[in-house]
């Protein structure tokens, strides 16, 4: 596609057009918004790093479980934590999660396994799916992404410094869900089913 503005390059690494070769070349242009694919490997995030360092703001994804599992991922990927700490400044982590057909869907009594998986949030009835002719016999009718976003402050910086993996009384006391406490209101408003939660369960 040719978009105004906006400058894009297909990667061939047989050739050599690699990530970093590729975000070398992109900073010599003096962008002001870089968009990489995918960090995977050490010089990619070195160069992701560094482009950030120098002002420029760089969108880019990354595979962990969760949004702060993303500084366990580049510290793994040998950048140094108060480079993570300085250039971080949003981790979110997403998931798709299937809704249930409105037409057929239907109450059920929480069992004493639910109320085991679930055991720090009160559930006396859920819905689960049953499957009709308009969502094909599935019990399910398109998915709604849950998220987890971790703006960066001064704080969670200095935890990022200090190699802090245990961030979950900060992230609690900011109010920021997690990717279970997403995908748990969900389920606990009647829209998707116990399926889709217990993948997420310890998220």
């Amino acid at each position: 596609y040719t978009l105004e503005g906006v400058n894009q390059v297909q990667l061939k690494e047989e050739i050599g057009l690699t990530f970093t070769a590729a975000l070398r070349t992109f900073l010599r242009q003096d962008p002001d918004i870089i968009m990489l694919g995918e960090i995977r490997d050490g010089a990619t995030a070195e160069m992701a790093v560094r482009s950030s360092l120098t002002g420029h703001l760089l969108f880019s994804t990354i595979h962990t479980n969760t949004a702060w599992g993303a500084v366990a991922r580049l510290s793994d990927m040998g950048v140094h934590p108060y480079l993570v700490a300085d250039t971080l400044v949003m981790t979110v982590a997403q998931r798709l999660a299937r809704l249930l057909c409105p037409h057929c869907k239907r109450h059920a009594e929480a069992t004493d396994e639910v109320r085991r998986l679930l055991s720090d949030i009160a559930i006396d009835r859920y819905c689960e799916p049953v499957g009709c002719e308009r969502c094909f016999y599935t019990g399910y009718a398109g998915r709604r992404a849950v998220y987890e976003v971790i703006p960066m402050d001064d704080e969670l910086a200095a935890a990022v410094r200090s190699g802090r993996t245990d961030v979950a009384p900060l992230l609690f006391e900011r109010g920021i869900p997690s990717l279970r406490d997403a995908v748990v209101d969900l389920f606990r408003r009647g829209e998707t089913s116990l399926d889709e939660v217990i993948p997420l369960l310890n998220y």
